[in-house]
């Protein structure tokens, strides 16, 4: 058996993963077990359907209280009611890079759903008093820009899936702390072991040192919903609007992780989470000039506006 550490806590495979963390043996929150033998037959309610690439597709169903999310590629994967066993029933032949990238993604992701978690598709940063997140799809500049802040200080808390908890406030969980970046973003910002990538794919950066990663959630003090520019505004490279609190939650309803595939039923449990959250928290839309040598100047914007914030925050307290 292996164990790793990522989204905050432990899982226990009997899979190979290079790519994540391992951690001494201990009790994990989560077992995975890969079977060969034939998946079980399909019962209850299908809630989505979501490309993977090009012809591939995965279809989520409700199963037995938990989930069951059937890949064409990979085979089919049961989640427990408690979000906390997943069965893996292997297709025959699988591609085990492509099996474990459906596990960290998605079927965590529907796990973490399972415990009461909702995960965006977003990169976030632990500036120490507070965390900030950035939500876009790919190629939009996320993981860039996360680490160009932790290279300014700030520590990682994840790239690419943020787990969310709501209660009086919203808490940011940890995630996943491998990156991957195009070559000329890890010119300026990688951080940690690169592994090979086939031409025309990002490079996987993984093993970052534990100083600049976190593995404790934090509370989030703000989102940035990226949207990349080709011009300045006043010579600045940098802005930001803050969006109203039903323009917020209809984003943020778009940029889960899950969002084609948590329909039907669930709908409305994604529905409430996103408007809940749009009420508590400041959601913006971030213009960013597409210039790597301006980035410098865009992490010290972003840092002085989380300080104003901060500031505010105590002094309100």
């Amino acid at each position: 058996m292996f164990f790793y550490r990522l989204f905050g806590n432990v899982l226990r495979s009997d899979v190979d993963m290079p790519e994540l963390l391992q951690v001494p043996s201990q009790v994990p929150w989560w077992t995975l077990c890969s079977l060969t033998t034939p998946a079980p037959e399909r019962t209850g309610e299908q809630l989505g359907e979501d490309i993977v690439t090009g012809d591939t597709r995965v279809r989520m169903y409700r199963h037995n209280g938990g989930f069951r999310l059937d890949f064409d590629d990979t085979g089919c994967f049961v989640i427990s009611a408690d979000g906390r066993h997943v069965d893996w029933y292997r297709n025959p032949g699988v591609n085990l890079k492509a099996a474990r990238t459906d596990l960290t993604s998605r079927v965590l992701a529907a796990a973490l759903h399972l415990s009461g978690s909702l995960s965006l598709h977003a990169s976030a940063v632990d500036l120490g008093s507070s965390a900030v997140g950035f939500i876009a799809p790919k190629r939009h500049g996320k993981s860039t820009l996360a680490l160009a802040l932790v290279k300014s200080g700030a520590r990682l808390l994840t790239d690419d899936t943020l787990p969310v908890t709501l209660g009086d406030s919203v808490l940011a969980g940890p995630g996943l702390h491998a990156t991957r970046l195009w070559d000329d973003s890890a010119d300026r910002v990688a951080i940690g072991t690169a592994h090979p990538a086939p031409n025309g794919e990002k490079r996987l950066y993984s093993a970052l040192p534990e100083e600049l990663v976190t593995h404790e959630p934090a509370p989030l003090s703000a989102l940035y919903i990226l949207a990349p520019t080709l011009e300045p505004r006043d010579g600045q490279p940098v802005w930001r609007t803050r969006l109203s609190t039903m323009e917020s939650a209809l984003l943020l309803i778009a940029h889960t992780k899950l969002a084609p595939l948590l329909r039907g039923s669930e709908a409305r449990v994604v529905f409430a989470a996103a408007a809940r959250m749009a009420e508590l928290l400041p959601v913006y839309r971030l213009n960013v000039v597409r210039d790597l040598d301006r980035l410098p100047e865009v992490v010290d914007t972003i840092r002085t506006w989380e300080k104003a914030a901060s500031r505010g925050s105590r002094a309100v307290a």
